[in-house]
């Protein structure tokens, strides 16, 4: 497991080479290879509402007005396979082939697609609270247990929110902004080579924001507080190939 992960975390450096691998049409030769980008969107269903132990199950005054929020979950990676750096060796410095081999596929996402909110939230009021807003995710690091026949994956990821709720739990108007951390876990399936799959959970902590007081000041992890949002989602992910120019030393 040890050994996977190592080749995992080697494999994403690698692949952050690629995206900064300067091209120089004039000064250096060039090649062109077809990276697949993967763009994967979905239904999503959110709770907002921190888990509670005295008795198992949900809690808090935005999960009791309303525990269930609609919106959609979006992703989007590039997919550099081991057959793709075969094929193109000159895309990666070969010191990190043996690495993409052995992870067989890596997924990256350059810094300009954090602009992509990860997921949006789009819950019209069906009981007593609506929410609008989205969640970026800033940096992260996953794993992919297997690839075939099923992928199923972990990933770490560190995110910010902003999002307005309209609900008789919290002062009026009521904007949520918070940095935090997530968890995902995700299970991809294939369909053919174009179009995949997947269903998934993930468990947002935030640094807790009062649902009434100041915005600035910071809350407790309690029901008075905002500081969990638990997320399951159903995604399609749709492949298109994307031209990449890299240099040949």
């Amino acid at each position: 497991m040890a050994r996977r992960w190592n080749d995992w975390v080697v494999a994403a450096l690698a692949v952050m080479v690629v995206s900064v691998w300067s091209v120089d049409a004039v000064a250096q030769n060039t090649r062109t290879a077809e990276v697949p980008v993967q763009f994967g969107i979905g239904p999503a269903a959110y709770v907002f509402g921190g888990p509670t132990f005295d008795e198992p199950g949900w809690g808090g005054k935005l999960f009791d007005d309303q525990p269930i929020h609609t919106g959609l979950r979006l992703r989007m990676t590039a997919v550099i396979e081991s057959e793709l750096v075969e094929e193109h060796p000159g895309m990666v410095p070969g010191q990190y082939h043996s690495h993409i081999a052995s992870a067989g596929e890596v997924r990256y996402a350059p810094a300009i697609i954090s602009l992509l909110p990860t997921s949006l939230y789009l819950s019209p009021s069906i009981g007593d609270a609506s929410v609008w807003g989205a969640t970026w995710s800033l940096i992260g690091l996953g794993v992919a247990f297997a690839q075939r026949p099923v992928r199923p994956s972990g990933r770490a990821a560190l995110i910010t929110s902003a999002m307005y709720v309209s609900s008789d739990a919290v002062e009026s108007p009521y904007v949520f902004a918070r940095p935090g951390v997530e968890i995902q876990f995700d299970l991809e399936v294939p369909l053919d080579e174009r179009f995949l799959v997947s269903v998934g959970f993930s468990s947002q902590v935030y640094v807790p924001q009062l649902l009434e007081g100041s915005f600035m000041e910071i809350g407790g992890f309690d029901e008075d507080s905002l500081w969990h949002i638990g997320q399951v989602y159903l995604q399609g992910h749709f492949r298109f190939p994307y031209s990449h120019q890299y240099s040949v030393q």
